[in-house]
């Protein structure tokens, strides 16, 4: 009669042995997984990040300069600039979209407490005045037919460092804010394209890569 025979030390220690084995590396392959899952999605929030900061800024530079009527830059005389550019500082001009239309002389105080001491546009579809508004200094614009007043909406892009002290994008129109820590440095430049004028913004990303955002600035 064969007597079984039993499983020895040294075949459990090498059993032992390759299942470590084996579970190290199913632990190296996981964590490498993982690690290239979290670098993905902060790939992919990093982009939409960047292409929702480029929609924004294209938006707001077409829509620089305007009046309920007429262009800022439609105007012989325009009172602001519409697009200025001073030095890493992209400055947009326009009325602000909660305009009025209303009918005064020149001499009358404006009694609308919304725009007490704020720097407005008075503008009709010839010509445009900026002053500051107030209850207490009279209207130096003339405007027996109805004219359109709203405040003057200035709005900055530039980089700066951010209370961490990493280099941001910023927004600055009533506050300034953040917008993205994914932009390093921003350049600006103004180009007249067929009577128009065109903005043409460098972007720097943390990748050290450039990205050429142009926008045409509205008639």
């Amino acid at each position: 009669m064969r007597r079984a025979r039993g499983i020895g030390l040294a075949e459990v220690l090498i059993s032992l042995f390759l299942a470590s084995l084996l579970l190290v590396m199913v632990t190296q392959h996981y964590a490498e997984i993982a690690l290239k899952t979290r670098h993905f999605h902060a790939l992919v929030n990093e982009k939409t990040e960047l292409l929702q900061v480029v929609t924004f800024l294209r938006e707001r530079i077409r829509n620089a300069g305007f009046l309920p009527c007429v262009s800022l830059n439609r105007l012989s005389m325009p009172p602001v600039k519409a697009v200025e550019v001073s030095g890493d500082t992209l400055i947009l001009r326009s009325m602000s979209p909660n305009y009025q239309e209303a009918a005064f002389s020149r001499g009358e105080r404006l009694s609308n407490a919304h725009f007490a001491d704020k720097p407005v546009i008075i503008a009709d579809c010839l010509k445009a005045e900026v002053q500051t508004a107030s209850a207490r200094s009279p209207l130096t614009a003339d405007c027996t037919r109805f004219c359109h007043i709203g405040e003057l909406l200035e709005e900055r892009f530039y980089v700066k460092r951010d209370s961490s002290g990493s280099k941001a994008l910023m927004y600055a129109a009533s506050h300034p804010e953040v917008l993205t820590n994914a932009i390093t440095d921003f350049k600006a430049r103004i180009i007249p394209v067929n009577g128009l004028k065109q903005v043409e913004v460098v972007l720097t990303l943390l990748s050290g890569q450039t990205l050429t955002v142009n926008t045409r600035v509205r008639a």
